[in-house]
């Protein structure tokens, strides 16, 4: 089990410093078309964890007709602590 000491860490080796999602990952290339998800990985689970559950949301997704609220991509639920994170798609 991770040492309670560290942090928890979610990581895309994919994503750049300025926190720049690769354009094949959005809509506007190819991510959208073919659900490509970026690969994740953690580090430092809390002793004890059961699971774990991720939710993708775009935080400043706008409607033009409406308030800016986050539009959620997609959630994943009861993942193994055991893993050590998600491929690429």
């Amino acid at each position: 089990m991770a040492n309670t000491t560290e942090e928890f860490r979610l990581i895309s080796p994919t994503i750049d410093h300025n926190g720049r999602l690769p354009r094949k990952y959005t809509g506007d290339g190819q991510g959208a078309k073919n659900n490509l998800s970026p690969p994740l990985e953690w580090y430092n689970i809390s002793e004890g964890t059961k699971s774990l559950a991720l939710v993708v949301q775009d935080i400043d997704a706008s409607d033009p007709d409406g308030p800016i609220i986050p539009w959620t991509h997609w959630i994943v639920a009861n993942i193994r602590p055991s893993l050590k994170g998600l491929p690429e798609g």
